[in-house]
């Protein structure tokens, strides 16, 4: 007894909590480094996915910033500006063009300024008038519009009914003095010369404000619409507004000024600084990624320098399919294919690519259609009356003949086609078809013979887009891995709180236990001390 009190260190003030922790800490030892393992797992995991996103959103940023994938290495110029500007629309660019440009005459509004009058709260009529307002067609006289002026009878009521109209405004201009003023009453439709119109009163009595005491004798002051001229290499076009567009496919010319004497010079060129920026966005992209999924995938004997993702397939294969792009053939942007080694990137032995410079360099300047190539998208078609819609993800890139060879039967590459409501429609598979837009001229029209070429390419900047906007896909196999992996943290906190519960009570029960223990060798050593007691004293009176 003497010797276990001892031991356990009894009567010295043993901490019997520290005690008891120290013992259900240790008997649950083994599982608790299980579960912090898992953790800890878990977690590189969902950092590892984290720096890769984060490469790959900056990749995505970085593409987006050159612009469409499909007319940024084109730049249309004009050699005056300020009498003719070009752009380009619908996401294509035109076949190359030079060519010379005289502004006749620019487009015009029509309008009308009604004559003034001294007041806006005047009644437009006479007392106990009646009268109507008309817009009318200038040529042919028809009445366009007509309002009541018993009900429109002040003249800001009459401008807000007009402005409620398609393809008019109408103000309110202030003139005269700060003591005298007078208003008048600014009509404006469309330019071009079929939106010119007139005004026209129709009264019981005579206007109280518009013709009568006030501006006797003043007249509307009209405006005809005129229509804009341009000649195109001495070839004339019209137009309702000074904007021509599709002259040239997925070309708009702005008339902004009479030209006069010297024409401007108009064509389209390769933009060789963005198509370098092109080039350099592509080898720091690519490589940051490379290197940031090797750095997460990397194998080591020593488990401190593995990566969290040293085993995972998905992102091993998001590296092989970033190497294979190195090597993809792109078709479909003219009747040759090209790779990207052509225009000086090759591979590196670390799976990183390097741009010859002076290779690039050179075929820039001497072959700039075989870069534009390469980096940039094509979605071309020679007639101006078809338009690309869309493609599947998967549609095959190259050139496709469409015909037309009867009022309803049309073919793409030989094979049938369906059209329906101005939609001309390739391929059953979503993911594989064509889509695209007929003018009504000839889809619906009579014409039984025709035929021109689409020309369908997906340069680098867009593949490597829509690859990058796959891996950011929530629904992506990168993207899963940090589901699975949060999934498994909610598993391993619900497992450290049954095992925290566990601690608990082992460690309640051990001191409940260790307190009894206690308790008992306080008795024995009370027992201890007593007898010692007795026999000092029995000694004590043997020798008396």
């Amino acid at each position: 007894m003497v010797d276990l009190i001892s031991a356990l260190g009894a009567g010295s003030g043993i901490d019997i909590k520290k005690l008891a922790k120290n013992l259900s800490d240790a008997t649950h030892a083994s599982e608790q480094s299980q579960l912090n393992s898992k953790k800890k797992a878990a977690e590189a995991r969902i950092s590892s996915v984290g720096k890769i996103m984060s490469t790959v959103n900056d990749f995505t940023d970085a593409l987006k910033s050159l612009g469409n994938s499909s007319t940024f290495q084109r730049i249309p110029t004009s050699s005056d500006t300020t009498k003719v500007k070009v752009n380009f629309i619908d996401g294509t660019i035109p076949p190359t063009f030079n060519s010379t440009v005289k502004v006749v005459k620019k487009a015009i509004e029509a309008s009308v300024i009604m004559p003034k009058i001294s007041s806006l709260e005047a009644n437009l009529l006479s007392s106990g008038a009646t009268g109507n307002f008309k817009l009318v067609n200038t040529d042919t006289g028809a009445t366009l519009q007509e309002f009541d002026l018993s009900t429109y009878n002040t003249l800001p009521k009459l401008r807000d009914a007009i402005n409620a109209l398609t393809g008019y405004t109408a103000s309110i201009i202030q003139g005269g003095t700060s003591t005298t003023p007078h208003y008048y009453l600014s009509i404006k439709r469309d330019s071009g010369a079929a939106n010119s119109f007139q005004t026209q009163l129709s009264t019981s009595d005579s206007m109280q404000n518009f013709a009568g005491t006030v501006v006797a004798g003043d007249s509307p002051t009209t405006t005809a619409g005129q229509d804009a001229e341009i000649q195109i290499d001495g070839i004339s076009i019209t137009s309702a507004t000074n904007d021509f567009k599709n002259i040239l496919p997925g070309l708009q010319i702005t008339a902004v000024d009479t030209t006069g004497a010297t024409d401007a010079l108009i064509s389209s060129k390769t933009d060789t600084a963005t198509l370098s920026n092109a080039i350099s966005t592509v080898v720091v992209g690519f490589n940051a990624l490379v290197k940031t999924i090797q750095s997460e995938t990397a194998y080591s004997e020593d488990p401190t320098k593995r990566g969290a993702l040293a085993n995972n397939s998905s992102v091993k294969q998001l590296l092989n399919n970033l190497q294979k792009f190195t090597t993809q053939r792109i078709s479909g942007y003219a009747s040759t294919s090209h790779t990207m080694s052509e225009i000086g990137i090759s591979t590196n032995k670390d799976g990183t690519i390097s741009l010859n410079e002076r290779t690039f360099a050179k075929v820039l300047r001497d072959s700039p259609l075989t870069v534009e190539a390469v980096l940039a998208s094509k979605r071309q078609i020679l007639d101006t009356r078809i338009k690309f819609g869309s493609a599947g993800a998967s549609f095959p890139q190259g050139v496709y003949e469409i015909s037309k060879t009867g009022s309803t039967t049309w073919s793409i590459n030989g094979q049938d086609a369906q059209y329906a409501n101005g939609i001309l429609k390739f391929g059953n598979d979503n993911a594989s078809s064509l889509s695209l837009v007929v003018s009504s001229e000839l889809g619906d029209s009579g014409v039984t013979s025709f035929s021109t070429k689409l020309n369908y390419a997906k340069g680098m900047i867009e593949r490597f887009s829509d690859m990058l906007t796959d891996v950011a896909n929530t629904n992506s196999s990168i993207q899963k891995i940090t589901a699975v992996a949060t999934t498994e943290i909610t598993k391993i906190n619900t497992g450290q709180s049954n095992l925290n519960n566990k601690m608990t009570a082992l460690n309640n029960r051990y001191v409940k236990q260790f307190a009894t223990m206690q308790t008992f060798i306080t008795q024995a050593n009370d027992t201890k001390k007593s007898l010692t007691s007795m026999m000092d004293a029995w000694s004590n009176s043997m020798k008396g």
